[in-house]
């Protein structure tokens, strides 16, 4: 990031660290993610994305899955909605740059 902000962006800004496909059960991945809470502190959302194959085909077929009928009731589409939950009340306040409607 350091390198984008010096050559390319120098207002560029780190919202968010999201842990995702996430699996509980091997040991590694538990200490991985304690790693990256450790390394980026209160910048990783207490969301946590599970590995999920509803996640990866909405993924591959380019539909969110928020928007999915039959998902309705999936851990994932809880995640995604818990992350943008999250993620919007960490924006709250703040303001984007001036641009066309049609890019925001």
């Amino acid at each position: 990031m350091a390198k984008v902000k010096k050559t390319l962006n120098p207002a560029l800004t780190l919202s968010g660290v999201i842990i995702n496909s996430f699996e509980s059960i091997p040991v590694i991945t538990r200490q991985i993610g304690e790693e990256i809470r450790e390394g980026f502190g209160s910048k990783v959302f207490s969301t946590v994305l599970s590995k999920s194959i509803k996640l990866e085909e909405s993924i591959a077929s380019k539909t969110g899955v928020i928007f999915h009928k039959r998902l309705d009731k999936s851990r994932a589409k809880q995640e995604v909605c818990a992350l943008g939950v999250e993620l919007l009340a960490r924006l709250d306040g703040v303001k984007c740059e001036e641009a066309p409607h049609d890019q925001r």
